[in-house]
This record gives structure tokens, sequence and C-alpha cells, in this order.
């Protein structure tokens, strides 16, 4: 079933601790991709749930998106452009928001939302997509699109690609730094599909002309599986 795997340890030392990850890229035979949908059971039916909020989110390229918190005990809906909506991640309390687009250099932006009732609510004569109330930047970037965002040991970690490679980042000073590389090809998708299993699995699946695949983060291993 593999065709070829190899692994590589990289050590990132922090400040207070240090933290390894795996990386293992995997190549399958082309036939084994309508298999891949029966892998995983996605932990939320929305695109988020916790035990206040159920996420929505609408994606329309570069015409923009949106995300929809809608308040469990009050059935109110509070809305946040986005575009377009990849994860959200929760770490101590606050919602981080990833959102990515592959148009034209492709972009990438990081947001917290500490209270979602904040949040602008939602009305039928105000555009959703065009909402930025109750929303703090951690990142805005062009020329890097964004597979998967990811929390491991209570950090918030990243999947990125530019045209050349692609890498595990972490925010730094408002910008991705790069902590390695974890393949020498760019992959991207026009319409990633990224979700947390219900085990505590990440998961992207990525599709373009040249090449698809998905990435599996199991703890601090990262799996790359592409078809040929």
């Amino acid at each position: 079933m593999k065709s070829s795997l190899f692994l590589l340890l990289f050590v990132v030392i922090g400040c207070s601790q240090t933290k390894s990850f795996n990386v293992e890229n995997i190549e399958l035979p082309k036939d084994q991709k309508a298999k891949s949908s029966n892998l995983w059971t996605k932990k939320y039916k929305s695109f988020y749930e916790d035990e206040n909020f159920t996420v929505d989110q609408s994606c329309h390229g570069e015409f923009g998106g949106y995300i929809t918190f809608t308040q469990k005990s009050s059935k109110n809906k509070y809305v946040l452009g986005a575009t377009c909506p990849v994860i959200i991640n929760n770490i101590d309390g606050k919602y981080y928001l990833t959102s990515t687009l592959a148009h034209l250099m492709a972009s990438s932006e990081i947001v917290e939302i500490d209270n979602p009732l904040h949040l602008t609510l939602e009305n039928p004569e105000i555009r959703s997509s065009e909402t930025i109330k109750g929303k703090k930047v951690v990142l805005d970037s062009i020329g890097v699109f964004t597979l998967l965002s990811f929390k491991y040991d209570d950090t918030l970690f990243h999947i990125t690609t530019d045209s050349k490679k692609m890498y595990l980042s972490e925010i730094k000073n408002g910008k991705f730094e790069n902590v390695m590389t974890i393949a020498e090809k760019s992959f991207w998708s026009h319409d990633p599909i990224s979700f947390e299993t219900t085990d505590g699995h990440f998961v992207s699946i990525f599709e373009n002309d040249q090449v698809d695949g998905y990435i599996e983060i199991i703890g601090n291993t990262i799996k790359i599986f592409t078809y040929r």
C-alpha cells in the first residue's frame, strides 16, 4: 500500500520546553483515494461546536465569507466576516479562527475571538461577510496559504505553504515563523477541507491540478499522504 516512506524527527527548543515533531511522507496508489472518506469521523457535525455555541461557515472565494456563532441558550446568531474559514481552535477559552484564500497570491488570516457575544448580531440589512466587530487580528499575511491550524500542548501550530514548499509554522510578532520544512513541494487547495476527528486527530484534505492527498496530525506526528 505504501510506495515510499521517510521519517524525519525535528526538535523545537522553546524558552520553557522542548517540542518534537515526527514527519512522515507517504505515497499511496490512486485507487486508495475513494476509501479515504471513511478513514475518520468528524468531531463536529457543524464547523465547530462547544457547550455554548454552534458555529457554521460560508465561503464564496474571493467574494468573501463569514462564520455564524449560534448561542444555544438564546438561539441568537452572531456573525463575523472571514475569507475563507478553515478551522477554529479553542485555547484557554478563546476562539482562534483560521481563514485562507488561494486566489491570486494567496492569503491567510488568524483572528482571536474572546467572546462571540461581542460579534455582530445577525441582521438581514448587514452583509455578514463585511462584519469585523469583536475580533482581534493575530496575523494577516499575503503570499502564504494555510491548510490547517492545530493545537499541540496548548500551543497553536499551522501547516502553511508558499509557492515552493510546505512548512510547520508558529506565529511570532504577528508573522508566520517557519519551524521546519515538512515537504519540498507546495501543497494547496482551492477548497481545503480541514477538521478535528472524534479521536483527537487533525486532518486537512487538499487537491489541485498537480497533486492531491491529505495531512493527518496525531499528537506530534505529521503524516502527509499523496496519491500517485
